[in-house]
């Protein structure tokens, strides 16, 4: 699995650059302007995009049907999308991170904080198993018309929690959100295996 994050990393290194810079260009915008939701949106494109960008060389090249028959497995080859995915997410909420405690307490909470840090997840929960499904275009749109109802369902998910003390919305947010990944990866699998010949 090290060799395919190596072979990603570098095939798609001019879009983790681009990505970065959008990230820390959003990040200032949001100090500047008080207003986290810059930086978070920022936070959650280099979360998604970069499996995305990876998985669209692949496509392209048709890369899978050569590494399924060259051995691999289909956990394997899904698996590494998804650490990709949680590597760029921890990277991008670190820098997220950053900005949030450098921000005056009027454009920040913690529940704000936990929420983005958590829809990096649920995008990437809902995103991958579409376009292992549909293919990288197909798939992209039809994640961004379920856009609105993923972020509906953070929203809900923040005010059920509310009344709890703080901590604890905090764990649960990123429980919710590490248990829907995880279940969102055995379904990947799952449709990787059928689309394979």
């Amino acid at each position: 699995m090290i060799g395919l994050l190596l072979k990603d990393l570098y095939v798609i290194r001019k879009q983790i650059a681009w990505y970065a810079g959008m990230l820390f260009f959003f990040g200032i915008c949001s100090l500047i302007y008080s207003f986290l939701a810059y930086a978070a949106f920022a936070a959650l494109m280099f979360t998604v995009s970069i499996p995305l960008a990876a998985l669209s060389y692949e496509e392209k090249d048709r890369w899978q049907r050569f590494a399924v028959s060259s051995g691999l497995s289909a956990k394997t080859v899904v698996g590494e999308k998804y650490l990709l995915g949680v590597i760029f997410s921890v990277l991008a909420t670190l820098v997220f991170f950053g900005f949030f405690l450098f921000m005056d307490d009027s454009g920040q909470s913690w529940e704000g904080f936990a929420g983005s840090a958590c829809l990096q997840l649920l995008f990437l929960a809902i995103d991958l198993p579409l376009v292992f499904r549909y293919g990288v275009e197909r798939g992209r749109m039809i994640a961004i018309a379920l856009a609105f109802l993923e972020v509906l369902l953070l929203i809900w998910a923040v005010n059920l929690f509310s009344n709890f003390p703080l901590l604890l919305t905090l764990l649960l947010l990123f429980a919710c959100s590490a248990g829907v990944l995880v279940a969102s990866f055995f379904l990947s699998v799952l449709i990787f295996r059928r689309r394979q010949p």
